[in-house]
């Protein structure tokens, strides 16, 4: 179900929640060297997952704007919190160049990751 908070030709603020059921196949992952060598599948966790989001895109002028996006996604087995911020310069009327940064956070990563994580971006950006 979502909902457009804004919606202007410059300014665009929706928001949206969800629920569904959600199926994590876990799995050991064996490596020699920084290579995988095998694979162990576990059992899968099986629930009910809740998700949220936001997303809010702003034109800063006729060739630049600037999104952001927040989703969060919770079950009985984690919660998992992503928000990506990006700024899209367009080029030419078909295309753009897009510069983001991604950061993610897990309350419960597999054994030997980092809960947070970031990613930077870019894009080169083609409108149909």
């Amino acid at each position: 179900m979502g909902y457009k908070i804004i919606a202007t030709p410059t300014t665009q603020l929706d928001a949206q929640v969800g629920v569904g059921y959600q199926v994590l196949r876990p799995e050991d992952i064996t490596k020699v060297d920084g290579e995988v060598t095998g694979r162990t599948l576990l059992p899968s966790e099986k629930g009910v997952a809740e998700t949220a989001a936001i997303n809010y895109s702003q034109a800063l002028s006729s060739t630049v704007t600037l999104t952001d996006k927040l989703a969060v996604t919770s079950s009985s087995a984690d919660r998992l919190v992503t928000n990506a911020l990006a700024v899209a310069v367009k080029v030419s009327t078909k295309l753009a160049l897009s510069v983001g940064y991604a950061v993610q956070d897990n309350s419960s990563p597999p054994a030997g990751l980092k809960k947070i994580d970031t990613l930077e971006t870019v894009n080169l950006v083609y409108s149909f």
